[in-house]
């Protein structure tokens, strides 16, 4: 579906949707997160009950309840405004004194995503490690765990953006990256296992405003965009911003 998944985005920010993402802006920023779309149709279950942890605006959420999940979102923000009365999602709002307890009962879900939230838990007092015992805690028996947008450590991107970032600036770096071995030493005691995992995402997406918008924002220059950018992860995996991991629980 991730085709319509572009088109449908460009639709919306054509009729300015009151309460749209701002991740959707422009089209070719939107695009990183086709991916893991693309993962989520090919590994999950149509009617699966899916929690997107860590939901913020809803700029994820959407498309899991586009595509009929029982989606459930949670994070510390007011519930989404782009998925007000939308009948396959509901939200979650966590305590803010408790910044690593997912507040539903264990084996809840069939699948738990993280989409570039798991690398951020300790900036509020969180802790990664526990957060994992707690997602692993709230997934039923062989369900997933999806974690995308996990910085990649040897990132091209990160390392130029902490080049040129400048205390107080706007350029934004993450303070923790990751290599597949440091992902896995996070899952150590856990009954969560490793299936696959994979880096993707070699060009920048947040900063694409900057572009010409016939290929920012536009969907045969946004195609271009993406395919170059999976000619470039193909040819420079260890390059990219972004890892992928999709975890399974034993049992």
């Amino acid at each position: 579906m991730t085709a319509s998944d572009l088109g449908h985005v460009q639709d919306l920010n054509r009729g300015e949707v009151a309460g749209r993402p701002l991740q959707w802006i422009p089209l070719a920023r939107f695009a990183q997160y086709l991916p893991p779309l693309r993962i989520v149709d090919r590994t999950l279950v149509p009617g699966s009950r899916v929690l997107d942890w860590g939901c913020g605006n809803g700029h994820f959420s959407y498309f899991l309840a586009r595509r009929g999940f029982q989606t459930v979102g949670y994070s510390f923000d007011p519930a989404p405004p782009i998925l007000q009365s939308h009948p396959s999602f509901v939200h979650e709002t966590g305590q803010t004194g408790d910044p690593v307890g997912i507040p539903f009962p264990a084996a809840s879900f069939d699948a738990v995503l993280s989409v570039g939230v798991l690398e951020h838990v300790h900036e509020i007092g969180g802790d990664q490690r526990a957060s994992i015992r707690e997602i692993e805690r709230v997934l039923k028996p062989g369900g997933l765990f999806l974690c995308f947008h996990l910085p990649n450590r040897y990132s091209w991107i990160e390392a130029l953006v902490r080049l040129w970032a400048k205390p107080g600036g706007d350029r934004f770096f993450h303070d923790r990256t990751y290599t597949r071995a440091g992902f896995a030493g996070l899952l150590a005691g856990t009954e969560l296992r490793i299936v696959a995992g994979w880096r993707y995402g070699c060009l920048p997406r947040n900063s694409t405003g900057r572009l010409p918008a016939w290929l920012s924002n536009t969907r045969p220059g946004v195609h271009v965009y993406n395919a170059l950018d999976r000619v470039l992860g193909r040819m420079f995996p260890i390059l990219c911003q972004n890892w992928c991991f999709v975890v399974r629980k034993e049992g």
